[in-house]
C-alpha cells in the first residue's frame, strides 16, 4: 500500500514520491518508508512491472534506465535456470562440503565460458538502434558437443555456432514446460493500491522528520 500527496489514476502513473506505510507498521507507531515509484511499460508484455527505490533523483535513475537494470537482472536469473536445468546442475554430486564448493566453482566457470563463446560468436548490431542478437545457452550446447564428438569439420564450427541465436519470434501461444507436481501456476502480482495522504498522516510523517 503505498501514499502520495497528489493522488492520480493509476493507469497514468509514471513515477512519483510515495510513502510505503502497511497498517502493520502504522500501527507499531513506526515512520513509513519514502521513496520513488517507477512504472515500466513495455508493448510486448500485457502486465507493467512496478519498482520501489530510494533513488529519487531523476538525473542518477531514469525510468528507461531502471527499465534495464530490471531486464538485466532477468538476465542473471536465466543464467541460473540455464546452469540448473540445460547443464543440469541443480544437484550436486560432490560428498564433502570442501569438494561441493569446488565443483560448483567450476562448473559456474564453465557455465560462463560457455555464455562468453556464444556471445562472441553472435554477429555485431549494424547500427545504434538495431538490437543485438543473443545466443542460445542450449543450442551453443548441443554445436559443443557436436564439436567434441567429432560429428562435423572444424572449420564448420564457427559458423554453426553463429546460428545458435536465440528465438525473436512472437509466441502466440505460451512457451510449452515441463509439468511439475505441486507447483503453483505463477499469477503476476497486482498493481499497487494507491491512497492519498489525509492530513493527520502528513502531520505524522512531518512529527517523524522533525525527531530525526
Amino acid at each position: 500500500m503505498f501514499y502520495t500527496e497528489q493522488k492520480a489514476p493509476l493507469d497514468r502513473f509514471r513515477e512519483g514520491i510515495v510513502y510505503y506505510w502497511p497498517d502493520v507498521i502504522r500501527k507499531q507507531a513506526l515512520p513509513p518508508l519514502r521513496g520513488r515509484l517507477i512504472r515500466i511499460t513495455s508493448r510486448r508484455r500485457k502486465h507493467d512491472v512496478w519498482l520501489f527505490t530510494n533513488v529519487e533523483d531523476r538525473q542518477r535513475l531514469s525510468v528507461d534506465v531502471a527499465s534495464q537494470f530490471y531486464r538485466w537482472r532477468w538476465e542473471n536469473e536465466g543464467f541460473f535456470r540455464t546452469y540448473k536445468r540445460t547443464l543440469k546442475k541443480f544437484k550436486l554430486g560432490s560428498r564433502t562440503l570442501r569438494q561441493v564448493h569446488r565443483e560448483a566453482e567450476g562448473s559456474m566457470l564453465a557455465a560462463q565460458l560457455l555464455f562468453c563463446q556464444g556471445a562472441l560468436a553472435m554477429a555485431p548490431p549494424r547500427t545504434e538502434n538495431e538490437t543485438p542478437e543473443m545466443c542460445s545457452p542450449r543450442s551453443v550446447l548441443l554445436e559443443i558437443r557436436r564439436a567434441i564428438d567429432g560429428r562435423q569439420p572444424p572449420l564448420v564450427f564457427g559458423r554453426r555456432l553463429a546460428r545458435a541465436q536465440r528465438e525473436r519470434r512472437k509466441r502466440r501461444v505460451p512457451k510449452e514446460k515441463r509439468i511439475w507436481p505441486r507447483r503453483k501456476t505463477h499469477k503476476p502480482p497486482d498493481p499497487p493500491r494507491m491512497l492519498k495522504l489525509t492530513k493527520e498522516l502528513k502531520s505524522h510523517i512531518q512529527h517523524d522528520l522533525n525527531a530525526v
